[in-house]
């Protein structure tokens, strides 16, 4: 049986808001489609009994392309008596909530088998075999579900089986709100030759699509091995190309993402870039500690971003943020192992970029190459200002707290310049732990341009190497309360006199401290 049809039978009654499912017809035909399931698995042949030919989708919906074979789709039963079901749907699943449209991608019917190693004899397409190709199967369902006008549309990604995506462009603009509710798990090809055909710095590419939210507790993995495999980080005989990030967002206002788990990203895991008013929660990120490039979650050029309740455990930095990005928040994030949380870099090939009011607050960190850092290139120009990390837990962290306004990821040295991206209004509050290295502050700035109005409050950092020690070059600010490592910042008043030695102090006023 390929799909159930909308029947006369297939409903009870009709209420004032609509259409009501008439359960135990659908349950007789939910067992129908099991028992089919279970006979196409152990026979190379099957007829199919009982095949009703297709119904148009709704009015609103003629000019969308039909529903693939194999996927459910369902409306909202408030919609006027419009409502129709079409698809395989697993007996497990009840009737979607009576205002919220769902399409079902990709459906579990009946027991979940195990993963086929090989498609079936008879010829049939299998879906979510983690072998066969579901892209298309995923386009079909995203046209439809955005050129739906009249409610929201779902599209669930059951559980229980894996599906294998290639690069995949989902674009707006949408006519409605949809949701992608992920609860299998989408993976990408495994061989990196695969990608030669389509773009090679994409792979879930979603774009010009507002009001977006992915959920699920389904997982995305990228099947990144042989990626890193091959980089010239991991291995120096080879030549540095690109990989593909594994989701990213662009221009996508009003979204949310939550629940979902990403791992083993060929590069970055999660990427906004042009994005305004994204809510990102309860998100895990994982991937080995040696992966090259494999941020979690990478933000460009957006606006009122918050992170929160998360878990981040990459090769690379947890969260960075880079160019034109502005009012950022990271609350309540586990990081580590990792790079840690960068602002930066900023400023390469004499580049101009701005980053401005940034808060990370409540973050815990362990085992992680850098704790918070911002990182700018000689050369560049523009400015990071109005920053704050605060209430910051580290252990074992290696350069604790880091300003380096001479980063060079280069295998050849940089050339000193003297135009830089400016440092001013930074704040470190309440960070405490334990450093992997002697040197647990470090605050190296410009020559012609150094950091300004930098404020340490209630720093507390214990080397497990040795004596925990600071150091500041062009660093100009004030500190309050227990500062451990000794603060080395110099006063503001010998900013106007560089050839005046800065000597490390703790000072205790309040004075010029940087106001975020």
């Amino acid at each position: 049986m390929e799909s159930l049809q909308r029947s006369a039978i297939s409903f009870r009654r009709q209420g004032s808001s609509g259409y009501v499912w008439d359960d135990k017809f659908l349950a007789d035909q939910f067992n129908k489609v099991a028992n089919e399931r279970k006979e196409e698995s152990s026979t190379s042949t099957t007829t199919e009994e009982n095949k009703e030919d297709p119904i148009p989708i709704a009015t609103a919906a003629k000019k969308s392309p039909p529903p693939p074979a194999g996927l459910a789709i369902d409306r909202s039963r408030s919609n006027g008596g419009r409502g129709f079901r079409t698809g395989k749907v697993s007996p497990a699943v009840e009737p979607p909530s009576p205002r919220v449209s769902a399409f079902g991608c990709c459906g579990a019917f009946g027991k979940r088998e195990k993963t086929r190693r090989r498609p079936p004899k008879s010829g049939k397409r299998v879906i979510g075999d983690g072998i066969t190709d579901d892209s298309k199967i995923l386009q079909d369902v995203w046209k439809v579900a955005c050129s739906m006008s009249s409610s929201p549309a779902k599209i669930v990604i059951p559980s229980g089986n894996s599906y294998l995506v290639n690069p995949t462009n989902l674009g707006g603009p949408c006519n409605s709100h949809v949701t992608l509710s992920i609860s299998g798990t989408i993976v990408a090809p495994r061989e990196p030759e695969v990608w030669d055909a389509f773009d090679a710095l994409k792979w879930l590419y979603f774009h010009d699509v507002n009001d977006l939210t992915v959920e699920g507790d389904g997982a995305i993995n990228g099947m990144g091995q042989k990626w890193w495999d091959q980089s010239c980080k991991r291995n120096k005989s080879h030549p540095c190309t690109n990989a593909p990030r594994a989701i990213t967002f662009h221009k996508c206002n009003n979204l949310k993402i939550r629940d979902i788990t990403l791992v083993n990203s060929q590069k970055n895991h999660l990427v906004f870039t042009n994005c305004r008013h994204v809510a990102a929660s309860r998100l895990r990120v994982i991937a080995p500690s040696d992966s090259p490039n494999t941020d979690g979650v990478h933000i460009s050029e957006s606006t009122h971003v918050q992170l929160k309740d998360s878990t981040i455990a990459t090769g690379d930095d947890c969260v960075s943020i880079v160019s034109n990005s502005t009012r950022i928040s990271i609350n309540n994030v586990i990081c580590g192992p990792g790079h840690g949380i960068s602002i930066g870099s900023l400023g390469k090939s004499k580049s101009s970029a701005t980053v401005h009011d940034i808060v990370v607050d409540g973050v815990t960190m362990f085992d992680t190459e850098n704790g918070v850092r911002i990182k700018t290139w000689q050369g560049g120009s523009g400015y990071a200002q109005k920053i704050i990390f605060r209430n910051i837990k580290m252990r074992n962290v290696s350069n604790p707290i880091i300003i380096d306004q001479y980063y060079c990821d280069s295998s050849s040295p940089c050339a000193n310049q003297t135009s830089a991206v400016s440092i001013d209004s930074i704040s470190f509050r309440n960070i405490k732990g334990t450093s992997a290295t002697e040197e647990a502050i470090t605050l190296s700035c410009s020559d012609s341009h150094p950091c300004k109005k930098l404020y340490l409050d209630d720093i507390e950092l214990v080397s497990l190497s040795g004596t925990a020690k600071s150091f500041c070059w062009k660093a100009y600010g004030t500190s309050s309360g227990l500062i451990r490592p000794p603060s080395c910042l110099s006063s503001p008043e010998t900013i106007f006199l560089p050839n005046i030695k800065s000597e490390p102090t703790r000072v205790e006023s309040d004075d010029d401290r940087a106001s975020i």
